[in-house]
């Protein structure tokens, strides 16, 4: 799990950071995407991520076979959180395929500019349906919010891996501080959403 979960939460964690530049209007975030978004650096990132997506879905797989080691055991209570991690992994499968196409491929195969994405994103993400919804800004946010979830159990599962035979105090402040890790992407990353969805709501 280590191997496939600390780097993915490492990379969302930066991908939330930089989004967020876009609070500050388009110049700033264009120059954040032109300075990660050329085809050959675009093309590195996609194929980081397709790995360390494999690696931890393979990782995960596993547990469930019969000839695998099994998934390790919880504490009492912690039914509900597994039970939501597993749900979040659901809805990130789709997720992750629209930021690998939208943040990846695109840049990689040269589709969109730098300076083009910051509209591209905010014209996506205000669009509404027939019915008045903004389904794609909607879904966004659950993307959000599932894998601000998945990284913030998966940093504080990590973290009692790393630690062994760990004492319940320190338990208790690993899953602080992946709530906390959780907490704060969701925060920025949904600001960010809403700001390309709205044009309001940025900084100064």
């Amino acid at each position: 799990m280590l191997c496939g979960a600390l780097p993915l939460t490492v990379y969302w964690v930066a991908y939330v950071a930089l989004s967020a530049t876009a609070l500050s209007g388009p110049a700033r975030f264009e120059r954040v995407a032109a300075a990660l978004g050329e085809p050959r650096w675009a093309g590195v990132g996609l194929g980081v991520l397709v790995a360390l997506v494999a690696l931890h879905g393979g990782a995960r797989l596993r547990t469930l076979l019969p000839l695998g080691s099994g998934e390790p055991s919880r504490p009492p209570g912690a039914a509900w959180r597994h039970g939501l991690q597993r749900l979040s992994g659901l809805v990130l499968v789709p997720y992750l395929a629209l930021h690998l196409y939208t943040f990846w491929w695109l840049r990689y195969s040269s589709a969109v500019a730098p300076h083009e994405l910051y509209a591209l994103l905010a014209a996506r993400w205000s669009t509404t349906n027939e019915l008045g919804l903004p389904v794609d800004a909607g879904f966004e946010l659950l993307g959000v919010a599932a894998a601000s979830y998945h990284a913030g159990v998966g940093l504080s599962r990590a973290g009692v891996s790393l630690g062994g035979a760990m004492t319940e105090q320190a338990e208790r402040r690993a899953g602080r501080l992946g709530a906390g890790l959780g907490w704060l992407c969701f925060l920025f990353g949904s600001w960010t959403v809403l700001h390309l969805a709205t044009g309001g709501l940025g900084l100064p």
